[in-house]
């Protein structure tokens, strides 16, 4: 297909590539550049596709009439071919189960077991926030740390949670294997000194569910592991006491579950706004509480922010000035 104009092409099951939106911006639209082509996608959302988004996106720009999308919906009663009794049956067949609209009649229908509701992780995006931005005088930021090895990602993720809605401002990824431990560490040190400045308040979350991830905290400068919240199973030897941030052996107790939920509760209240970035928004889309085998690395590194920021904003609520 490469090189060779196209009047229409039909992609047959589209939704079930992990690849669609690549494929699609990337191959299929510049194929029918030429003749001005019309592009089909015939197929049904695949809950196991990591593109499922990116499906339904084009989905909604179809039923909102957006300039170039048209989505055609239908029920089985729509098809001539079939005689009402087989039709009946298919009904009858589907009765209560949870995939009844897709199959019947037509609908988008997401996974019951996905973390993260499709609307909201939409209604999250900003196009304001693609670029990143630059640190800002008097805000806080709360860096999560989610650490690789392989082919795995590396992601450091700042939220700015100085009101709410809360900002997703940086992502930095690179996978584990493409650098060394060092270089690792210098992205997050660069990362730090940009944020950390006389007039902004940094903390960072690090999940040291393992040595790799323990490793990476011992080797920290001391100032920076001060400002370190260590989630997990492993936990740093002292309990140090800074007055910026919390004994870090207590975080011992907190549950995978913890963070995720405040990562939730942030989206479901329309409190955090997000990049649009495409590998966010598919972790997000795709992301189940079995994750085994699921890319997770961007949606565990911003939830580690996020439960910091809501950990950070509660005691800086408790705290109470009394003057005499």
């Amino acid at each position: 297909m490469e090189g060779k104009p196209y009047g229409m092409i039909t992609y047959d099951e589209g939704g079930r590539s992990n690849h669609l939106e690549q494929e699609v911006n990337g191959t299929l639209l510049a194929r029918l550049f030429d003749w001005s082509g019309q592009l089909h996608l015939a197929s049904t959302p695949s809950q196991d596709s990591t593109s499922i988004l990116f499906h339904y996106e084009l989905y909604q720009k179809g039923l909102n009439n957006i300039k170039g999308y048209y989505t055609m919906e239908g029920q089985l009663r729509d098809n001539i071919f079939f005689p009402n009794d087989q039709i009946q049956e298919q009904y009858d067949l589907y009765e209560g189960n949870p995939l009844r609209d897709q199959v019947i009649f037509g609908k988008f229908v997401f996974g019951g077991d996905n973390i993260f509701n499709f609307e909201d992780i939409k209604d999250a995006k900003r196009a304001e926030l693609n670029d990143s931005m630059r640190v800002i005088d008097n805000h806080k930021y709360a860096i999560g740390i989610d650490t690789a090895m392989g082919s795995d990602e590396m992601v450091y993720t700042v939220l700015d949670y100085t009101e709410k809605p809360f900002k997703l401002v940086k992502i930095v990824a690179a996978k584990g294997n493409s650098k060394s431990p060092q270089r690792h560490l210098n992205d997050l040190l660069d990362l730090y000194d940009a944020y950390h400045t006389d007039k902004t308040e940094v903390h960072l979350m690090l999940e040291t569910w393992n040595g790799e991830s323990a490793n990476f905290y011992l080797s920290l400068p001391d100032h920076v592991q001060a400002l370190t919240t260590c989630y997990g199973s492993w936990q740093p030897s002292k309990m140090r006491t800074d007055n910026r941030n919390a004994p870090a052996s207590k975080n011992a107790s907190v549950k995978k579950a913890d963070i995720l939920l405040s990562l939730s509760k942030l989206l479901s209240a329309k409190e955090i706004h997000i990049p649009e970035s495409p590998e966010l928004s598919q972790q997000l889309s795709i992301y189940k509480e079995k994750d085994d085998n699921l890319p997770t690395d961007r949606v565990i590194s911003l939830a580690l922010a996020c439960w910091l920021a809501l950990e950070q904003n509660v005691k800086q609520d408790t705290i109470q000035f009394i003057s005499w």
